[in-house]
This record gives C-alpha cells, structure tokens and sequence, in this order.
C-alpha cells in the first residue's frame, strides 16, 4: 500500500476499503460458526453486510460513503442498543 501525503483521499479510501476486507475476512466465518454464540453471529452478519454494501458502493464511485456502523445508544458498535 502506498498513501501519499499529497493525495489523503486516495490512501483514505484504500485503507477504508482494506478495513472493510478485513472486516468481511475476520467475522465472515462467524457468521455460520457453532462456537460464536446467537448474539456474536448476529452482529458479525451486521458488520459483514455493512462492510459488503460500502464495498459495492465504494466500487460503484459514490461520492459520500459512510463505512461506520451506527452506534447504538451504549455506544457499542452496530451493537443498536
């Protein structure tokens, strides 16, 4: 990966969208596993199809992309509570 001081959009997009690869890589297996309890599987298939649609609309070139999950009111992450 290359960021480049002069352009901070492009290296903020890459590293955006490496976060949400990884996103998909760590809690994709969650999402079927038998070991992840009911209430983990579901918030990995939260973030997981987050993470999969700002993909597909960082692919498609739109121009206000938000990649973070809305905050519940505990302040957990996609936790919506």
């Amino acid at each position: 990966m290359s960021v480049r001081a002069s352009d901070p959009g492009d290296g903020a997009s890459e590293i955006e969208e490496w976060f949400l690869r990884a996103v998909i890589r760590v809690y994709g297996p969650w999402v079927t596993s038998d070991v992840v309890n009911a209430e983990e599987r579901r918030l990995a298939a939260r973030r997981v199809t987050h993470a999969r649609r700002t993909l597909a609309e960082l692919d498609s070139g739109a121009d206000s992309v938000r990649a973070a999950l809305p905050r519940g009111r505990s302040g957990a992450w996609g936790a919506g509570r």
